[in-house]
C-alpha cells in the first residue's frame, strides 16, 4: 500500500511538472505541421492536442493582374469588372469591388501564362484572338547541367509590382497591361466575374484619383488601374507600346 501510495505521489508530481511547462509555453510551440488552404484553415497537429486556427497563409501568393486596354477612335478605353467572391472565408472585403483580371500563379507556371489564362478565364478571350502584353517581356533561363535541371522564368522589364500588407490574403503581384483589338467588347468569362464594362481613360482616372470614389475598387488591383491610367493620360504608355511594336517588328 505504502509503495502503491509513492507511486501516485511521483505520478502526481510528474503531472504537475507537464502542466507547469505547458502553461509556459504557447499553443503553437507543439505544432508539428502547418496545412494551408485556400480559405486560410490552418491545421496544427499537437501532441497531444489538436488544434485548429482560423488565419490567412503565411506565405506570399503570387498574382498575376491584368489591365485590359484598347484603342477607341485616337485614344484608348479600359476594361474593369466588379469581384464576384466565391468564397468569403477567403476573401470578405471585396466582393462586388471593382477589379482587373487577376490569377494566382500556379506552381511551374511562368507568370505571362497566367495572363493569358487570366484573359481567357475572365473575359472569355478566345484562343484565336491576337494581343499584346506589356510587362511580359522576358523568356526562359536556365544553369541547367547534366545533374541538375532547374529552367527559370524572367521578367527584364516589369510594368509595376503590388503587395498587400494586411488582411485579408498575403497577396503580391506583377501587374500587366493587355492591348486587345478595338472591337473587342467588354466580355466577362466565370462566375468570379461580374459587369463589366470599358471606360475612356480621362473618366476612369477621375474615379481613381477621387477620395470617396477609389474606395469602390479592390484595393490590391487599385495601384496597376492608377498607373495604366495615369500613364495613358500624360503619353507614358503609348510610347512603351510604340516602342514594343518596334522591337516586335524587327525580331520577326
Amino acid at each position: 500500500m505504502m509503495k502503491c501510495s509513492r507511486a501516485y505521489y511521483v505520478l502526481g508530481l510528474g503531472l504537475l511538472a507537464v502542466l507547469v511547462l505547458l502553461a509556459k509555453m504557447k499553443l503553437s510551440d507543439f505544432a508539428m505541421f502547418d496545412l494551408q488552404t485556400r480559405d486560410g484553415l490552418i491545421q496544427r497537429s499537437l501532441d497531444p492536442l489538436l488544434h485548429y486556427k482560423r488565419e490567412g497563409d503565411t506565405q506570399c501568393r503570387l498574382v498575376a493582374i491584368t489591365v485590359v486596354i484598347r484603342p477607341f477612335h485616337s485614344s484608348f478605353q479600359i476594361r474593369t469588372q466588379i469581384r464576384r467572391v466565391q468564397d468569403l472565408s477567403y476573401d470578405p472585403l471585396y466582393d462586388g469591388t471593382i477589379e482587373a483580371v487577376g490569377e494566382s500563379v500556379k506552381w511551374g507556371e511562368p507568370i505571362v501564362d497566367t495572363v493569358s489564362r487570366g484573359l481567357v478565364e475572365e473575359m472569355g478571350l478566345s484562343s484565336d484572338t491576337k494581343y499584346v502584353v506589356l510587362g511580359a517581356e522576358g523568356g526562359m533561363i536556365s544553369t541547367s547541367s547534366s545533374d541538375r535541371n532547374d529552367p527559370m522564368f524572367s521578367l527584364s522589364a516589369p510594368y509595376i509590382y503590388v503587395q498587400a500588407l494586411q488582411e485579408p490574403q498575403p497577396w503580391c503581384g506583377l501587374g500587366f497591361v493587355a492591348l486587345v483589338p478595338e472591337l473587342m467588347p467588354a466580355t466577362s468569362g466565370d462566375e468570379e466575374v461580374g459587369e463589366s464594362r470599358w471606360w475612356d481613360t480621362a473618366e476612369l482616372l477621375i474615379k481613381l484619383e477621387d477620395q470617396n470614389q477609389r474606395r469602390q475598387f479592390m484595393s490590391f488591383h487599385y495601384p496597376v488601374f492608377l498607373r495604366v491610367a495615369q500613364d495613358l493620360s500624360n503619353g507614358l504608355l503609348q510610347k512603351r507600346l510604340q516602342a514594343f511594336e518596334e522591337v516586335s517588328a524587327n525580331t520577326q
